[in-house]
C-alpha cells in the first residue's frame, strides 16, 4: 500500500511540475513580446540546455533545486523560441529598397478575396518573385479611381478566386498600422498572419491568369469555403444576418456590417466571430 501511495504521490508531483513548466514556457514567450529589442535566441537556448543539465545533476540531492532549474530551463526555452519565431517572421518583411517599386510576381491566391467599394482585396502566396519579396502579400485590385493610382480608370477588374495562379505587376510597401490605445492593431494582425507587405495591382502591368486552380491542400480548402460563401449569397441575398452566418460557417468576417460589430462588442460576443 505504501509503495502504491508513493508512486501516486510521485506521479502527481511530476504532473504538477510539468504544468508549471508549461506555464513558465508561456511566460518566456510573453517576456519576448515585452522586449524593446529582439534578443539573440541562440545564447538563450544554450543557457536553457545548461539549466536542464543542472536540473539532472541536482535531482538526486535537492529536489526543489532540480525543479527550480527545470523551470528556469523552460523559461529560457520559451524566451528563445519566441525570439527565434519573431526573427523568422521579421525576415519575411518587404525589403526597404523595393518599397514603391513596380515588381512582377507569380503568385497563388489564398484565403477568400473580399469585395469592397473600390474593388477587391485578396492575399497571395508568392511562387516566383525577386529577392526581398515576402512569401505572403495582402493586395488590392482597384476598379475605380484611387488617389494612389492616378492612371487607374473605371474599367472592371477580373473575378478572382481562391487557388488561382496569376502573374501580377504590383507596387508594395511594408505593413503599417495606427498605434492607438485600445484600437485595432492592424500591423500586429498582419504580423500574426505572416503578411510581409501590402500593396496594389498596377492596372497597366503584365497581369495574367496562368492557371484556374493550383491543386494544393489549402487551395482545396479555400475553394470549398468560397463555394459555401457563394451559396449563402444566392440563398440569402438581402438578409442582414448573411454575414454572420458566413463568418460562423467558413470564418469569413468581411460581410458583417460595422453596426453588428458594435453590437457584438457591447454584448461581449465578438470572440464568436473571430477567424478560425
Amino acid at each position: 500500500m505504501r509503495v502504491v501511495q508513493r508512486v501516486e504521490a510521485d506521479g502527481l508531483a511530476i504532473i504538477r511540475g510539468m504544468r508549471a513548466c508549461v506555464l513558465v514556457f508561456a511566460l518566456g514567450i510573453w517576456l519576448c513580446q515585452q522586449q524593446a529589442q529582439l534578443l539573440a535566441w541562440a545564447p538563450l537556448l544554450v543557457a536553457a540546455l545548461g539549466a536542464l543539465l543542472a536540473a539532472g545533476m541536482l535531482k538526486s540531492c535537492a529536489r526543489w533545486a532540480s525543479w527550480s532549474m527545470l523551470c528556469l530551463a523552460a523559461l529560457l526555452t520559451g524566451l528563445a523560441y519566441g525570439c527565434w519565431r519573431a526573427e523568422l517572421r521579421l525576415a519575411e518583411r518587404l525589403a526597404e529598397a523595393l518599397e514603391g517599386q513596380d515588381v512582377t510576381i507569380t503568385a497563388r491566391i489564398v484565403d477568400l478575396p473580399q469585395p469592397f467599394e473600390r474593388g477587391l482585396r485578396f492575399q497571395v502566396d508568392t511562387l516566383d518573385a525577386p529577392p526581398g519579396i515576402p512569401p505572403r502579400l495582402a493586395l488590392a485590385w482597384y476598379a475605380k479611381g484611387n488617389p494612389m493610382v492616378a492612371e487607374q480608370d473605371a474599367s472592371s477588374i477580373p473575378a478572382l478566386h481562391a487557388g488561382e495562379r496569376w502573374r501580377l505587376t504590383v507596387r508594395l510597401r511594408q505593413p503599417h498600422g495606427s498605434i492607438n490605445p485600445h484600437g485595432f492593431d492592424y500591423e500586429g494582425w498582419m504580423f500574426e498572419r505572416g503578411i510581409g507587405a501590402t500593396g496594389y495591382v498596377r492596372p497597366k502591368g503584365s497581369n495574367e491568369r496562368l492557371a484556374a486552380f493550383d491543386a494544393t491542400p489549402m487551395a482545396y480548402v479555400d475553394h470549398w469555403r468560397e463555394s459555401i460563401r457563394a451559396r449563402f449569397g444566392k440563398a440569402l441575398p438581402d438578409s442582414e444576418w448573411r454575414g454572420v452566418l458566413v463568418a460562423l460557417v467558413v470564418g469569413d468576417q468581411a460581410a458583417i456590417p460595422k453596426a453588428q460589430w458594435t453590437l457584438f462588442r457591447q454584448t461581449g460576443v465578438t470572440h464568436l466571430m473571430r477567424y478560425w
